[in-house]
């Protein structure tokens, strides 16, 4: 699974679009959610539309948090189509979001 983004930079409370694809046709995405790392912010649930044939979309957004940026991590919850079952995988990277656009990199 990889996933991407439409923005270069993820700002608190302003919506970004998210894109997830499955090349295996093993794998169906059912579900998920992201939460945050470095401090609880609670759990924003992913609607996933499918995008073309290996891909899906979800649109979401964070909401603002009293620290420049933060971490996040996805979940998401597969179907395994060979073995008829739902397993939970999650994503083996975390994101950082930003407050706003004072506290981006200094590169940008």
């Amino acid at each position: 699974m990889n996933i991407q983004f439409n923005v270069r930079y993820l700002i608190a409370e302003a919506p970004f679009e998210l894109y997830v694809s499955v090349p295996n046709e093993r794998y169906t995405i059912k579900r998920g959610y992201m939460e945050g790392v470095d401090m609880f912010m609670g759990k924003i649930p992913l609607f996933f539309d499918a995008h073309t044939a290996e891909e899906v979309i979800a649109e979401s957004m964070f909401g603002s948090c009293s620290q420049d940026k933060m971490q996040w991590r996805i979940w998401l919850e597969v179907i395994d189509k060979e073995l008829g079952e739902t397993v939970v995988q999650t994503v083996s990277f975390t994101i950082t979001s930003y407050r706003g656009m004072k506290a981006l990199p200094a590169s940008s």
